[in-house]
């Protein structure tokens, strides 16, 4: 795939057409309700990486245990395989920070988003992908998606509370505080809680 900067991406095929199939070209985006593409959104979250990698994250044993606990229910596998994708991006063997890109359903399409977590488990950024609705799209405003930047997983973003409502996306400005919760869960109990991969460096990876 070719890139708009200099770094490595690293997807597989099915991942490829995944983002593919978000939008075409920048200049269809607002016609299509379309902002970002899958990689567009990458190289946003990660410009100065040396590489960013899709991770797979299983959801079986203990991690369902623990996202059970701290969601109240098990996220789905998007495509059906068993795992969550992570995208991790990494500059000379230290991670910069995760993003993960998900669905959330709306009041009748889903809306596409990307949350980017930071090796310290704090939301950096909340973008939303793709609006399908024909109404409500002030979720996409920076003034409704600057709300998540500096929660953490302990953060409640409890709609109407933690969160202010956009007049008229109610359940859309729901939806994005349920995403970003899960996003947030996820990254947690799976990278930044465990010993195999400690904050700010990948597994594997030289001390």
């Amino acid at each position: 795939m070719k890139m708009k900067m200099m770094f490595k991406v690293i997807f597989s095929a099915g991942a490829i057409l995944s983002g593919l199939a978000l939008g075409g070209a920048s200049n269809a985006h607002a016609a299509a309700g379309t902002l970002f593409t899958r990689e567009e959104i990458l190289q946003e979250f990660f410009p100065g990486a040396d590489s960013v990698e899709k991770r797979p994250v299983p959801l079986a044993g203990s991690l369902c245990e623990k996202l059970k606990a701290r969601l109240g229910y098990v996220p789905r596998s998007p495509d059906g395989s068993g795992s969550f994708p992570v995208w991790v991006g990494t500059k000379g063997g230290a991670i910069l920070g995760y993003a993960v890109i998900d669905d959330e359903k709306g009041m009748h399409e889903p809306i596409t988003f990307a949350v980017l977590v930071g090796p310290d488990g704090i939301v950096n950024r909340q973008e939303v992908l793709v609006y399908r609705e024909s109404e409500g799209d002030g979720i996409t405003r920076k003034a409704f998606r600057r709300q998540f930047v500096g929660k953490t997983v302990k953060s409640p973003l409890r709609p109407g509370a933690d969160v202010v409502i956009v007049s008229g996306a109610t359940i859309s400005s729901n939806s994005m505080a349920v995403g970003v919760r899960r996003a947030l869960a996820i990254v947690t109990e799976a990278f930044l809680q465990t010993p195999e991969a400690p904050v700010g460096r990948l597994p594997g990876a030289g001390l």
